[in-house]
């Protein structure tokens, strides 16, 4: 990935153990400047001990009938799976057909990709990932300090929707199969604009992003 001009990111472990087991890698993460943790946000507990998901294991038993989230009903509210944190099944890739679009909504809202990868899936969609990132990462490094201070419906049938973050950041996505022009400046179908002050402007095209 370092190779491949992907300067920031985490690398998910499903819990602590898969760190213990490889610490050569554990390492080799940290040498490149990436974050590696466990996935698990510790939002989790079970009732049951579950070896395969530790990081839901809490000593203090009573913690589940106390110290969790109940509705009116008295059901235990659930999340991921329905027992615990965050969409961790469904990645930027999973949806065939949609990983250009899935792409769009990052930047439109301003919401980190998440890949599942192994060699035969990097190697598939590097190229990909690497074009997209070359885009998102930028534009989330100033969006990402600034509140979303506008998000407007474009069109009609909703397929053209803008976001601005701060005074002068904003992101113009065309989800439709048609171009669309937003102040005299292009947003070709199944793209993105992203306007930063009235000095730059940045392009994206998110068309050729479609999982095989």
């Amino acid at each position: 990935m370092k190779a491949a001009g992907i300067a920031r990111a985490w690398i998910g472990l499903p819990d602590w153990t898969a760190a213990y087991m490889k610490p050569a890698f554990i390492q080799q993460a940290n040498d490149a400047g990436y974050l590696i943790a466990t996935y698990d946000s510790y939002h989790s507990i079970h009732k049951e001990e579950n070896p395969d998901w530790n990081t839901a294991i809490f000593a203090d038993k009573s913690l589940y009938e106390n110290a969790t989230i109940e509705k009116k009903n008295g059901e235990k509210k659930g999340g991921f799976l329905q027992r615990g944190s965050h969409h961790w099944e469904w990645d930027s890739l999973k949806i065939k057909g949609e990983v250009g679009t899935r792409m769009l909504y990052e930047l439109l809202y301003n919401v980190p990709p998440l890949y599942h990868l192994n060699s035969r899936v990097w190697e598939a969609h590097h190229e990909n990932i690497r074009q997209h990132l070359q885009v998102w990462a930028p534009f989330h490094q100033k969006a990402v300090q600034r509140p979303m201070t506008d998000f407007a419906v474009l069109t009609a049938d909703r397929l053209v929707q803008k976001a601005a973050y701060g005074d002068d950041l904003q992101v113009v996505v065309n989800f439709s199969e048609h171009d669309f022009h937003y102040e005299n400046k292009l947003v070709k179908a199944k793209s993105a604009l992203i306007l930063d002050g009235s000095a730059r402007c940045i392009r994206w095209d998110a068309s050729a992003s479609r999982r095989k």
